[in-house]
């Protein structure tokens, strides 16, 4: 269980020196992955760059909210998230 909370801030950490804040880590966190699973590999990469994605989309549409403009209406194009702390991209 350390070694799982461990990697957990390392990957925390290697996010946040490059500008990508997560709003949700439980799902990365808690998918079971053999370390044998060659074809499993990129799925880990792929589950950080939806959830980078999707907080990107919460981000914008909260501050469309708090800019007092109306959310966007139906899917937001998922592109380049940028940071809230650091304004760089994050995807």
């Amino acid at each position: 269980m350390r070694w799982a909370r461990l990697a957990g801030m390392v990957l925390h950490f290697i996010l946040l020196s490059e500008g990508i804040e997560l709003d949700e880590v439980a799902p990365i966190l808690t998918t079971v992955r053999r370390a044998d699973d060659a074809d499993g590999a990129a799925g880990p990469a792929r589950m950080v760059h939806g959830i980078a994605a999707a907080t990107g989309r919460r981000w914008r549409r909260v501050r469309a909210v708090v800019s007092g403009g109306a959310p966007p209406r139906g899917p937001l194009r998922s592109g380049p998230t940028t940071s809230a702390r650091t304004g760089r991209s994050a995807c």
